[in-house]
């Protein structure tokens, strides 16, 4: 039987949460140094925890398999406008980030990172502000080879590795229904999906997109959540478990953002499916993130993602920097933040209706051409 594609608000809620929690988690590592919360202390751990917990990008991840394992791909021509939707819903959009990226940088405006780490006494900021680039990386697969700006484009290439992959197994899944009979039918998906798991293995956003797509199945196999006392038991043991690992990891070993050990990210991927499963479990979580403002600011979180860190670049560090002598650090930071995140939501906003919604319009016209011919 097909998978039903239904609509979840409330992941529209999760995913703009988790891209607010980037956006927080840049921000904070980059500014909230000793002056604010001294290294180790448990308040920079606990906002380590909450903002830059390796789940938020695997969360991310996860959400756009669970969506992507739904579409319906009876042909083979399906899978073909499947995969070429996907990626110009992807290119067109960055390569206005990119290209605007670029000429920004060429004139120098991203060179205040630089300066600003030199004034905090040659603190490293997250990633790389200015650098060297020429305007043929626009013809390079810009999410693939954009490596010297890494912040956050870096998982882009491995979401749209990953939505291509399940697409497949969609196909796959709709040839043996069509084919095969029995279970040699769920051998066959099986293998594949586990062929899959073995070329990501070492690609934690494509693993999570696989795994977000593996838990739609099996939410579809199951049948809905029950609410009853054993789902209860389930539910509280998973959640126990995330808070365990988490403190474990943030509280009681050394943390380094620039050079995470393999488990952090295992961990991370681990809690983003848990946190995916809870949403699912409890009416309260939906209902909190199926709420308007959240749903809204999920319409906008692609905009968020890609427009906060070179923001920070252009924006928060030239004020910063401007104004490190003549306020408070804290106050300083605090008050760019304000103006930084503002600024941000109505960027995005702009993007989102100047640049994606123009793209994603004509992409709907190409495919639905190409379908009909």
């Amino acid at each position: 039987m097909a998978m039903m594609k239904v609509r979840y608000d409330f992941l529209d809620g999760m995913r703009s949460v988790v891209c607010l929690f980037v956006f927080f988690g840049h921000y904070f590592v980059n500014f909230c140094i000793e002056d604010i919360f001294p290294m180790g202390s448990p308040a920079y751990r606990i906002c380590l925890l909450v903002f830059y917990g390796c789940y938020t990008v695997p969360l991310f991840c996860a959400i756009s398999g669970f969506l992507a394992v739904q579409k319906e791909l009876e042909k083979g021509w399906h899978l073909v406008l499947a995969v070429l939707n996907r990626f110009l819903r992807f290119e067109l959009p960055l390569l206005a980030v990119i290209a605007t990226v670029m000429l920004l940088n060429r004139r120098g405006l991203f060179s205040y990172g630089d300066l600003l780490a030199q004034q905090l006494e040659g603190k490293q900021l997250a990633g790389n502000y200015s650098f060297e680039s020429h305007y043929t990386w626009l013809f390079r697969k810009p999410f693939w080879s954009l490596h010297v700006y890494d912040n956050p484009l870096w998982m882009i290439g491995s979401l749209f590795a990953g939505n291509i992959a399940l697409y497949c197994f969609s196909y796959v899944r709709a040839l043996c229904r069509r084919y095969l009979k029995g279970g040699f039918c769920a051998v066959v998906q099986a293998a594949f999906m586990m062929i899959l798991f073995f070329l990501a293995r070492h690609d934690i956003p494509m693993l999570a997109v696989l795994l977000g797509g593996c838990y739609a199945m099996a939410r579809q196999v199951s049948g809905k959540t029950a609410y009853g006392t054993r789902m209860l038991m389930i539910n509280l043991v998973a959640s126990v478990l995330l808070v365990l690992m988490n403190v474990c990891l943030y509280f009681f070993l050394d943390f380094n953002y620039e050079h995470f050990p393999r488990f952090y990210e295992w961990t991370g991927l681990l809690t983003a499916l848990i946190l995916l499963h809870l949403a699912f479990s409890f009416r309260s979580a939906q209902g909190f993130l199926g709420a308007k403002p959240f749903v809204a600011l999920g319409g906008i979180s692609f905009a968020v993602y890609v427009i906060h860190y070179p923001l920070i670049g252009i924006f928060s560090c030239p004020l910063i920097y401007i104004f490190l002598d003549r306020l408070p650090y804290a106050l300083l930071v605090g008050l760019v933040f304000a103006a930084t995140f503002v600024l941000c939501l109505l960027l995005a906003l702009a993007f989102c209706f100047l640049v994606e919604k123009p793209c994603y319009a004509s992409i709907k016209r190409l495919i639905g051409f190409l379908r009909e011919n």
